[in-house]
């Protein structure tokens, strides 16, 4: 019979205890919680947005490498018809310097033989 009363005071001790705590501490630890769970779900969504806009990244920086690529490609085929033209025309070249040089060389000649020979035709 002396347990019993002992037993009860236990109980409501260890319940009044527990309610003290609950008011003092509880609230804030349910509102830690609350704010806890908003900590959480808005760094998810901040890495669900970072996730997206690292995918966006990823593509644009896809097909800028797919455009340079393209664009080396043809900067090379023009490189190499550039390179194509730019030896037949040095060839040209060649044969107009080869050109201007004799025309050079024959008028040269044909003056220095006018003087020369002093051709004088026969006054009418």
């Amino acid at each position: 019979a002396y347990f019993v009363p002992v037993q009860k005071l236990v109980v409501e001790l260890s319940y009044s205890l527990y309610e003290c705590y609950y008011n003092l501490i509880g609230p804030s630890v349910l509102c830690f919680q609350d704010d806890m769970t908003q900590l959480a779900s808005g760094r998810k969504s901040n890495s669900l947005n970072l996730e997206a806009e690292v995918k966006i990244s990823g593509q644009i920086l896809d097909s800028s490498d797919w455009l340079f690529t393209q664009n080396l490609e043809n900067l090379r085929s023009t490189n190499e018809l550039a390179k194509e033209q730019y030896s037949r025309a040095s060839k040209r070249s060649y044969l107009k310097w080869i050109l201007l040089l004799s025309v050079g060389i024959i008028f040269s000649w044909m003056f220095v033989l006018i003087r020369i020979l002093s051709i004088k035709l026969p006054s009418q």
